[in-house]
């Protein structure tokens, strides 16, 4: 069956979501007690799915930086359709925001876009580090070879004028 608040697969006879905790409706067939919880939250213990933390985060990316989305903000908040991130565009506050994305993008990215799994959020944000790192290389090489050939440039023009 699938979950009516996630959207996610769940197994038939399941109590509850395993992705988000939602209730399935389904009575459980030995059990008159509420399921046991793992603690983080109301996941019963032994369901298949990540382990969430309160706000329906996979505790195994909550609270993890996202280099991907600080280094691409635009790019990654349109991606993911964390439409906040586009305040990276704006003078003062893009560096600000750009930081949050740092801190905040797994969460916003786990909760706005839709992934098969945890792994395939951890390789899909691998992807946007690795395309991040290789922008902001080519942006530091592309500003020394502008600064050289501006000072050679400079160089040769003062020269001529005397």
């Amino acid at each position: 069956m699938i979950c009516s608040k996630c959207g996610k697969e769940v197994s038939d006879g399941a109590v509850s979501c395993g992705w988000c905790g939602e209730s399935t409706g389904s009575v459980p067939a030995t059990a008159t007690a509420p399921p046991l919880t793992t603690g983080y939250a109301s996941q019963p213990v032994g369901a298949s799915g990540p382990v969430l933390n309160a706000e329906g985060v996979p505790v195994e990316i909550a609270g993890k930086l996202n280099w991907g989305a600080f280094l691409l903000g635009p790019i990654w908040s349109i991606a993911h359709s964390t439409w906040i991130g586009l305040l990276c565009l704006l003078p003062y506050v893009g560096i600000v925001m750009s930081i949050v994305l740092l801190i905040k993008g797994n969460e916003w990215g786990w909760k706005n876009r839709q992934f098969s799994s945890v792994q395939d959020f951890n390789d899909c944000q691998k992807v946007w580090t690795k395309w991040g790192v290789a922008v902001f290389i080519c942006g530091v090489v592309l500003g020394i070879i502008g600064g050289c050939l501006a000072a050679v440039i400079g160089i040769s023009t003062a020269g001529g004028m005397r």
